[in-house]
């Protein structure tokens, strides 16, 4: 089977035919797996994308043509990096922020992004390893704000009962 796919032009000079891509399609639990074998030699001008061309095994025919693919291709791997959840990056004029927290409060602090996924952002300088990120109500945050800490777990499953009970909360 053949899967074709589009990728921003900025990662051109990381592709070559080899490269491993994994996709999965809709109706089916499975992870696939192609290798890319063809790369289209110039940019579309109207997407700024480069067209890549994949095989990839059919077992049992699972796959049908023309089937839409949600394709993950590893660009680069970067075994230290420091990465921070993409909601606690602020966009501000001249540059990038987070909120961290510094003796119980809420201290601004201006980074410098690199590569991003889905969800993750990487630092590319400002923070330290080990810094703790506000991940949660950055709008309402200046600095020396102070900060009460919600550990994740305790915060979704609160979540989660406020979305499930149709009553609101006495306090």
């Amino acid at each position: 089977m053949k899967l074709d796919f589009s990728v921003p032009e900025k990662y051109a000079a990381r592709l070559r035919p080899g490269r491993q891509v994994s996709f999965s399609v809709k109706g089916s639990e499975r992870e696939f797996v192609g290798e890319i074998y063809a790369i289209e030699p110039s940019v579309d001008a109207d997407t700024r994308s480069l067209l890549l061309r994949a095989r990839c095994p059919n077992p049992g025919g699972a796959l049908v043509p023309g089937a839409f693919a949600d394709v993950r291709l590893v660009v680069e791997r970067i075994a230290d990096a420091l990465t921070v959840p993409s909601i606690a990056v602020i966009p501000e004029l001249g540059g990038k922020k987070v909120f961290v927290l510094a003796a119980g409060k809420a201290e601004p602090r201006p980074v410098v992004t690199g590569i991003r996924t889905e969800d993750r952002v990487q630092v590319v300088s400002g923070l330290e390893p080990g810094t703790q990120v506000i991940v949660a109500g950055q709008g309402s945050l200046k600095n020396g704000s102070k900060v009460k800490i919600i550990p994740v777990a305790t915060a979704q499953d609160a979540s989660s009962r406020n979305r499930r009970s149709s009553r609101p909360a006495r306090g």
